[in-house]
């Protein structure tokens, strides 16, 4: 009976699955498309531009027509396909490797939840903490710096002084 159940559940796990590919495959394909309008339209600006007013448009200008969270949710989309299809495979038994499978998955979950933050700045109490985050960022990715060379010097020197006596 409870190998009936595990199999039960495995049928189970593999249909959610396939619904999410399903479902990130609209999202791909739907985004793709945004994105790619986005550079279609660009493009018909800079010519426009060019033409009439005889001025190079600014990259920065540019890169207002393509939208960097749909390039996020792009990228989060196609690593949940293949970490999914993977962990199909894993499932049906076709596969063993599971370290590549989590790490696709788990990349694209914190990707998601990054975009998450897109849709705080809908609100009025949640935008303020956004362009507080925006506005502190390079100090807050110095500092992340400093303290990352803290860290790694302090990982080097247990790595070297206590390597010798770990057992691998």
């Amino acid at each position: 009976i409870f190998v009936l159940a595990v199999q039960k559940n495995t049928h189970y796990m593999m249909i959610f699955d396939a619904f999410v590919i399903m479902t990130c495959l609209a999202s791909l394909i739907l985004c793709t498309r945004s994105v790619v309008k986005g550079i279609w339209l660009q493009r018909e600006f800079v010519s426009f531009f060019l033409y009439y007013y005889k001025k190079e448009v600014s990259f920065s200008d540019q890169m207002e027509f393509v939208n960097g969270w749909y390039i996020l949710i792009m990228v989060s989309d196609v690593l949940t396909i293949v970490g999914s299809t993977l962990k199909m495979e894993i499932q049906a038994k076709s596969l063993t490797s599971y370290d590549v499978c989590s790490i696709l998955l788990g990349i694209s979950t914190m990707l998601v939840w990054l975009g998450v933050i897109r849709y705080l700045g809908f609100f009025q109490k949640y935008n303020l903490l956004i362009l507080t985050l925006r506005a502190a960022l390079p100090n807050v990715m110095r500092f992340c710096c400093c303290a990352a060379m803290i860290y790694l010097g302090y990982c080097f020197c247990g790595w070297i002084v206590l390597g010798p006596y770990h057992v691998k």
